[in-house]
């Protein structure tokens, strides 16, 4: 079966979805927009409520894949904070121009894990005889989430590439590609870490295997920056500050993350 991949209008409307927190409660008028990795969708979603906002401005957070919201950025989009997966997307920015100096900060690491149904799976607890066995295989899209270029990287390494040649889905973001094994669409997906521990016990998805840290290298890495186009630098900057301060760190470190 040839490689597939989400269909686009949907993707679009995912990934310029805004889920609005407000901060003070009742806030009105200038907020701050950060744009972030789905993957930190979860922990963002948490903490955001719990942190103060800088001059009282509301915090609104638009989640999806990195290279998508970099381009959105890249195209005007009116972010005062990015959050990547994956240092390639920052890198870009920065070389762009767009970064506050000295806001860049790489600060979270992830684990990649195998996930699907193993009473839906032959070939027992064994990685390559489960993907081997598998109709379908789902990633990220490696063009435009990180997931998916870690994810390929990762079974290059361990010397498993072909064994999904041909059977694989691609998703249009870390959450996408865990949706796909939880509704059934693919028996088995590859996922961060952190994905797979926070759908725990909401149906349909097991963490199969973990990747040693031998078949990530480089290890997954989430950069975080003040944008030099916000609206309100100073702002930015110190929101960026907050969303990688200890307080967060905790809150990241007891979802599955790790430091770098």
């Amino acid at each position: 079966m040839a490689a597939r991949s989400a269909g686009r209008a949907g993707l679009s409307l995912t990934l310029l979805a805004l889920a609005i927190f407000v901060l003070p409660c009742g806030a009105e008028g200038p907020f701050l927009l950060v744009s972030a990795a789905s993957s930190l969708g979860e922990a963002l979603e948490g903490l955001i409520p719990t942190l103060g906002s800088p001059g009282g401005r509301a915090v609104r957070l638009n989640l999806g894949a990195s290279g998508s919201l970099r381009a959105q950025i890249e195209a005007g989009a009116p972010v005062d904070v990015y959050i990547s997966a994956a240092p390639e997307d920052m890198d870009r920015l920065e070389k762009g121009g767009f970064l506050l100096p000295g806001s860049r900060r790489d600060f979270l690491s992830n684990g990649l894990v195998l996930v699907g149904d193993l009473h839906r799976q032959g070939g027992g607890g064994d990685p390559r005889a489960l993907l081997a066995a598998s109709s379908l295989v789902a990633l990220g899209n490696p063009e435009t989430v990180p997931l998916g270029r870690y994810s390929l990287r990762a079974l290059e390494i361990l010397g498993w590439l072909d064994l999904v040649k041909g059977r694989t889905v691609y998703g249009g973001s870390a959450r996408q590609v865990l949706e796909f094994v939880r509704s059934g669409s693919a028996p088995l997906g590859i996922v961060f870490r952190t994905d797979a521990l926070s759908s725990a016990g909401r149906g349909g998805v097991i963490i199969l295997y973990a990747f040693p840290s031998v078949a990530l290298k480089p290890p997954p890495l989430y950069c975080i920056a003040a944008l030099s186009t916000s609206r309100d630098p100073a702002g930015a900057r110190a929101l960026a500050g907050l969303l990688s301060s200890p307080e967060a760190e905790r809150r990241y470190l007891g979802l599955g993350f790790t430091l770098p």
